[in-house]
C-alpha cells in the first residue's frame, strides 16, 4: 500500500471520536452527567490511539486490537445511527485495503467478532426512516466485503448462515425501502456466487460431526431406535425442534422486525441491562439435540429410497461430539456444510406447498440461478448436495411450472435449464418429467386464450433453449426414445413443433419458435454431415478454461491491484510468436465426455424395435392381462418361464396395477404368483416394511379369497425370509391382515367417520395372544403403529391427489437409484441418421405448409433454408426417398407443373387466383390476355414474373439438383415438367436453349422456335442463370 495502514486506522478512529463527542455533549445538555464520568467508548479508542503511536506497522499488531473500538461502537445500544453508520464504514474499509491478514494466526477470532458485531448492530433509531436505512445499507456493505475478502474464508459455518440471516430479514421487512431490499438481494447473490465458487475447495470432512450425520445417516437411525425401544411412552413420545443453521423462509418473515440489528427508540438515558445476542448454534444444549425420526423408518430402514428432507433437514449433535473448550474455540472455516444448509434454504423458500409469497418465490429462484452458473459441474460430486436437488429441488421446480404468474415461470425454466444442461446424468427421470410438463403446458386449453398464450410462447422458447445444447438432442433419443420404458420424447416432442409451427392454430410468434426448434434440429444434423464431410474434428480443448465464471469483485481498490499486477506482468512477460491461425472451424460440441459403456447401434436398433413390442403388449396387457402375456411371448420378448414375467411385471412402470393383479391372483397362475412373491427383497425387513414394499407394486383384490391367496403367500415367504421370528407363520398371516386393517382405519376418510381411529391400546388388543398363543413384541407392535399412522401404504390405484403425487415422486426416485436410472452422454451426430429418420417427415410437412400459406419473405427463407439442409443430409446419407420428396414439394410451389394437361385444380387455382392480380394492376395487358388459356406461355410468363414465391421456389429446386442431382430420382419428371414450362415460356436462359452450328453464320442456332410476329410478352426477361 502506498498509505500506512496505521494511518487509516488511526482517521477513522478521529472520526468516530468526533461524533462521539458530538452526541456526547448534546447528552450533557440534556440531562446532568455525574463528575468525572468518562464514556468508556471514548477510553478504548484513546487506548488505541496511544498503542498506534507506538507500532509503525499493522502487521505487528493483533487485528482484534484496532477492531475492538469499533466493534464495540457497532454493538453499543446508546450510540446513533451515524455514530454507528461511521463505525460499520470504518470495519469495511479496514476489510476492503486488506488490513487484516488472512495469514495471522489471529485472523479467524477477528472476522469472527466482526461478523457476531454485525449482525447484532444495536443503535438509537433516529426520527426518519432514511438515516436509519443508511445504517443497514452500511450493514449490508460489510457483511459483504467480510464474506469477499481473503479473511473471510475463516468464517466459521455459524458465522456465514448468520450473515446471510440478516440479509434474507431485510429483503422480507416489506416496511423498508425497495431500494435497501433489492441491495440485500444483490448482497445475498453476492455472497452465494461465492458460496459456491469455492465448492470445489471444500472437502467433505467426515470428522466434521455434522457431516458425518450427512454422509452417514444409519448411525443415526440406529440410535434413535434404541431411544424409542427405551421410552415407556411411545405416543406421548415428543419430538423436539430440529436445529438448522438458517430459519425456514417463514421463519425469518416472521421474524422482520428482528431483521439482525436492535434500533433503539427512545432518548432516555442508556440503561444498565444489555440485550444478549441469541445462542449460536454451539451454545445451544444437548438437551434440544433433535430425536424427531419417528416419522415410518419403514422406508429408510427397508432399503427404499427415502425424500431426504427428513435426514437432511436436521443437523444434530453426537453421541461423541468432543467437548468445547471454556474459552475462545477455534472453528473450523465454513465449507460443505454451510453450502448445503444455503441449499436447503433456498429450496425451502421456492417450495409451492409452504405458501410463500410471490417474491420471495422469484428471490429463492435468482439465487439458484446464480449457485448452478457458477458450481453446476461440481454438484454432483457431494452426495449430501445432490440428495436435495434430486428430491426437493427437481419437485418443487416442477410444481412451480404450473404456476401462472411470468416472472416464477421465466426463472424456474431458467433455473431447470441450468439444472439439466449441467446435471442430466444424474437426473434422467426429472428431465423426462420436465420435458411432459413443457409438452403439457404448450397443449393445455387454457393457454389458447389470450391470457396464457405467454406461458405456450415461454414454453416452447425454453424447448428451443434446450434443443439447441449441443448433444442434448441425441442424448434425448437415446435415453428415453431408445429406452423399453421411458416415453419416446423426442418423437412426441417432434409432433407437438409441428402441430404448433401451423400459423393458424396459434400465434405467430408460437409458430416461429416451432418452427425455429425443427430447423435446430435440422441444422445441428447438417452442420455434423459437413464436417464430417470435410474432416473437421471436434476441438474439446481447454474445455474447463471455457466455463469458469468470475468471482464478484471485492472493491475498485481490489480491481485497481489486479490490473496493476496484470501490467506488469505483460511488461516483463517476453514477447512471443504469434501463433498460427487454425484453420479449422471450433465447432459446437458436447462439453460431457460421451459415456465408455454407449450402446452401438446394433442395439439401439434392436432395443427400438422391442421397445415398439413391448409397448403394443403392455397396451393389449392392460385391456386382456392374458392376450398381453402371450403376444409377448409369440414375439419373443418373454419366456416361457415364470421368472422373465415377473420381472417384466415388476420392471414396466406403464402396467395396470388392477391388471397386474387380476393376472396374478388368478388360481390358473398360482407359479407366477409364487415367483412374483419371491422376487421381492424382504430379508431383515420388518413386518410392515415388506407389505408397504409388496402393496405397491399391484391393486389387492377385492374379493376376501383372492386377498386371502396373496397374503397367505406373502406371510410365508416373509416368514421363511427372515428366520421365522414368530411362534408359527398364522402369526405372519394373521399380522398382515391387521395391518391392512390399521391402514384403512387410519387414513380412509369414510372410516374415520364411522368410528374413532384406532388406538395402539386397540391395536395391541386386537393382537393380543395371536402369535402362536402368545403375544407379539409390544415394542415392534408400537413402532408398526406409528409408522402406519404417520405414513400411510399407498395403493396408487385407489389414492388422488397429494397422497398420489407423493407415491409418484418416490417411486421416481427409485427407478432413477435403479440400474434403468443410468443416462448415457454421446457424442454430438452420434445417431444423425436416426434422427433424421424420425423427424424428416413431419419437419418437411411443416416447412410445406409454412411456406405455402405464409407471406412474409424472412420466413420464406428460413422454410426453404430448412429445404437445403435436408436435402443435403439426405444426400449424405443416400436417402433417395427423402430427396425425391423435397424436389416434387418444391415444383409444386414453382406453379409450374400446373401447365401440363389435366393439372390439379389447386394449382391451377393459383395461376387463376395471380392472373387475377395482374388483371387488376395492369389493365393494359387484359385486352393481350383475353381468350388465352391458362396454360399458354404468354399466360405462365407472366404469372411466373409476378409470384415472388414461385420464383424463390424454382431457385431453390434448381440449386439442390445441381448440387445432388446423383440421387435424385422419382423427382426427374416433375424437374423435366418445369423445364419444359419454362421453355414454352421462353424463360430458360440462353446456354440452355442455343447451341453450337458451323453451319450457320453465326456458329450457333437455337432451339426454340422464332415467331415472324413476336410478341412482347413472349419476350419476357430471362429470370434464370447457371
Amino acid at each position: 500500500m502506498t498509505t500506512n495502514g496505521v494511518h487509516i486506522v488511526m482517521g477513522e478512529a478521529n472520526c468516530v471520536v468526533a461524533l462521539l463527542n458530538k452526541a456526547r455533549r448534546q447528552y450533557q445538555l440534556s440531562y446532568q452527567a455525574p463528575p468525572g464520568d468518562t464514556d468508556p467508548l471514548l477510553r478504548s479508542f484513546a487506548d488505541l490511539n496511544e498503542v498506534l503511536n507506538e507500532v509503525a506497522d499493522l502487521a505487528d499488531m493483533n487485528p482484534q486490537t484496532f477492531l475492538s473500538p469499533f466493534l464495540d461502537v457497532v454493538r453499543a445500544q446508546n450510540t446513533n445511527g451515524p455514530i454507528t453508520e461511521a463505525a460499520l464504514a470504518a470495519v469495511g474499509r479496514f476489510l476492503n485495503y486488506g488490513l487484516i491478514d488472512a495469514s495471522s494466526i489471529k485472523a479467524a477470532n477477528a472476522v469472527e467478532n466482526i461478523a457476531k458485531a454485525v449482525v447484532h448492530t444495536k443503535f438509537i433509531g433516529g426520527k426518519s426512516t432514511e438515516s436509519d436505512e443508511c445504517v443497514l445499507f452500511e450493514i449490508l456493505k460489510v457483511l459483504r466485503s467480510l464474506l469477499l475478502s481473503p479473511p473471510g474464508t475463516l468464517l466459521s459455518d455459524d458465522a456465514v448462515c448468520e450473515m446471510m440471516q440478516s440479509c434474507f430479514r431485510i429483503v422480507f421487512e416489506q416496511n423498508l425501502s425497495k431500494i435497501l431490499r433489492k441491495a440485500a438481494e444483490s448482497t445475498l447473490a453476492d455472497m452465494t456466487q461465492l458460496i459456491f465458487t469455492r465448492l470445489p475447495t471444500f472437502v467433505k470432512d467426515t470428522r466434521h460431526r455434522r457431516i458425518r450425520h450427512l454422509v452417514n445417516p444409519s448411525e443415526k437411525r440406529h440410535r434413535r431406535k434404541k431411544r424409542r425401544q427405551n421410552s415407556a411412552n411411545v405416543e406421548s413420545k415428543d419430538v423436539n425442534e430440529t436445529t438448522k443453521l438458517i430459519e425456514s423462509p417463514t421463519e425469518v418473515e416472521a421474524d422482520g422486525a428482528n431483521m439482525g440489528y436492535d434500533v433503539v427508540l427512545t432518548t432516555d438515558p442508556p440503561v444498565d441491562t444489555i440485550t444478549l445476542p441469541d445462542k449460536t448454534l454451539d451454545e445451544i444444549p444437548k438437551e434440544e439435540e433433535v430425536s424427531a425420526g419417528d416419522e415410518a423408518d419403514s422406508e429408510s430402514e427397508g432399503g427404499e429410497v427415502c425424500d431426504g428432507s427428513s435426514v437432511l433437514r436436521e443437523i444434530v449433535s453426537d453421541d461423541e461430539d468432543v467437548a468445547t473448550p471454556s474459552g475462545g474455540e477455534q472453528k473450523m472455516p465454513y465449507g460443505l456444510l454451510c453450502c448445503r444448509e444455503l441449499l436447503r434454504f433456498m429450496i425451502a423458500m421456492i417450495k409451492p406447498e409452504d405458501n410463500n409469497t410471490e417474491s420471495m418465490v422469484v428471490l429463492g429462484l435468482n439465487l439458484l440461478i446464480v449457485a448452478l452458473e457458477v458450481s453446476g459441474d461440481y454438484l454432483p460430486e457431494y452426495e449430501v448436495l445432490m440428495s436435495l436437488i434430486k428430491g426437493n429441488l427437481s419437485r418443487s421446480l416442477l410444481q412451480l411450472l404450473d404456476s401462472p404468474k411470468l416472472p416464477v415461470l421465466a426463472a424456474t425454466n431458467r433455473c431447470c435449464f441450468l439444472l439439466f444442461e449441467s446435471m442430466r446424468v444424474h437426473l434422467k427421470f426429472q428431465l423426462e418429467s420436465y420435458l411432459k410438463k413443457l409438452q403439457s403446458i404448450v397443449l393445455s386449453e387454457k393457454n389458447v386464450t389470450n391470457s396464457g398464450t405467454e406461458q405456450k410462447e415461454m414454453a416452447l422458447q425454453w424447448l428451443v433453449q434446450l434443443w439447441r445444447v449441443p448433444g442434448l438432442v441425441t442424448e434425448m433419443y437415446l435415453n428415453f426414445d431408445c429406452d423399453l420404458y421411458c416415453g419416446n420424447v423426442f418423437e412426441d416432442l417432434t409432433k407437438l413443433l409441428v402441430e404448433n409451427s401451423f400459423p393458424t392454430l396459434g400465434g405467430n410468434t408460437a409458430s416461429l419458435l416451432s418452427l425455429d426448434a425443427l430447423l435446430v434440429v435440422i441444422a445441428t444434423i447438417e452442420q455434423n454431415c459437413e464436417d464430417r464431410e470435410n474432416g473437421r474434428e471436434e476441438v474439446k480443448e481447454k474445455q474447463k478454461d471455457l466455463k469458469k465464471l468470475g468471482t464478484p469483485v471485492l472493491s475498485g481498490y481490489d480491481i485497481g491491484k489486479k490490473l496493476i499486477s496484470s501490467e506488469m506482468e505483460t511488461v516483463e512477460r517476453p514477447t512471443a510468436s504469434p501463433c498460427p491461425t487454425r484453420s479449422a472451424i471450433l465447432l459446437r460440441s458436447n462439453r460431457h465426455a460421451a459415456s465408455e459403456n454407449l450402446p452401438s447401434m446394433s442395439e439401439i436398433i434392436d432395443q427400438k424395435k422391442r421397445k415398439r413390442l413391448i409397448v403394443e403388449g403392455t397396451e393389449l396387457f392392460n385391456q386382456n392381462p392374458k392376450k398381453g402375456v402371450t403376444f409377448l411371448r409369440e414375439k419373443g420378448i418373454l419366456g416361457h418361464d415364470e421368472d422373465s414375467l415377473v420381472q417384466w411385471l415388476r420392471s414396466n412402470p406403464q402396467l395396470d396395477k388392477k391388471a397386474i393383479a387380476d393376472y396374478i391372483c388368478n388360481r390358473k397362475h398360482a407359479e407366477v404368483l409364487k415367483a412374483f412373491v419371491k422376487s421381492f427383497p424382504f430379508e431383515n425387513s420388518r413386518l410392515d416394511v415388506a407389505l408397504r414394499l409388496f402393496l405397491e407394486t399391484f391393486r389387492l383384490p377385492g374379493e376376501s379369497a383372492e386377498i386371502s391367496l396373496v397374503m397367505t403367500h406373502f406371510s410365508e415367504e416373509w416368514h421363511k425370509a427372515n428366520g421365522e421370528p414368530f411362534n408359527h407363520v398364522d402369526a405372519a398371516f394373521t399380522l398382515s391382515y391387521a395391518i391392512i386393517m390399521l391402514n384403512v382405519d387410519q387414513h380412509n376418510p369414510q372410516a374415520k367417520r364411522n368410528q374413532p381411529p384406532m388406538t395402539i391400546d386397540d391395536f395391541k388388543k386386537n393382537l393380543r395372544k395371536t402369535n402362536g398363543n402368545e403375544d407379539f413384541d409390544q415394542d415392534m407392535l408400537a413402532e408398526i403403529y406409528l409408522a402406519i399412522k404417520t405414513d400411510e401404504i399407498v395403493m396408487p390405484a385407489e389414492q388422488e391427489g397429494s397422497v398420489k403425487e407423493d407415491y409418484m415422486w418416490k417411486q421416481l426416485l427409485r427407478r432413477g437409484e435403479a440400474a434403468e436410472g443410468v443416462f448415457f452422454h454421446a457424442p454430438s451426430g452420434w445417431n444423425d441418421h436416426d434422427l433424421f429418420a424420425v423427424c424428416w417427415g413431419p419437419a418437411v410437412g411443416a416447412l410445406s405448409y409454412v411456406f405455402d400459406k405464409q407471406e412474409n419473405e424472412q420466413i420464406l427463407r428460413k422454410a426453404l433454408t430448412g429445404y437445403r439442409k435436408c436435402a443435403k443430409i439426405a444426400a449424405y446419407y443416400g436417402m433417395k426417398e427423402v430427396f425425391d420428396n423435397l424436389c416434387i414439394h418444391l415444383c409444386k410451389f414453382t406453379t409450374l407443373t400446373s401447365m401440363r394437361d389435366g393439372a390439379g385444380s389447386e394449382e391451377s387455382g393459383e395461376l387463376h387466383r395471380h392472373r387475377s392480380m395482374i388483371d387488376m394492376s395492369s389493365g393494359h395487358l387484359v385486352s393481350s390476355l383475353a381468350g388465352l388459356p391458362n396454360n399458354s406461355p404468354e399466360v405462365v410468363s407472366l404469372c411466373f414474373g409476378e409470384n415472388h414465391k414461385a420464383q424463390l421456389a424454382t431457385k431453390t429446386l434448381f440449386y439442390l439438383v445441381h448440387e445432388n442431382g446423383n440421387i435424385l430420382r422419382e423427382g426427374w419428371r416433375n424437374l423435366f415438367e418445369v423445364l419444359l414450362q419454362l421453355f414454352r415460356a421462353r424463360l430458360l436462359p440462353a446456354d440452355l436453349t442455343e447451341v453450337e452450328d458451323y453451319v450457320d453464320d453465326k456458329g450457333w442456332v437455337s432451339i426454340q422456335r422464332v415467331h415472324q410476329k413476336a410478341n412482347a410478352i413472349g419476350r419476357a426477361p430471362r429470370h434464370f442463370a447457371t
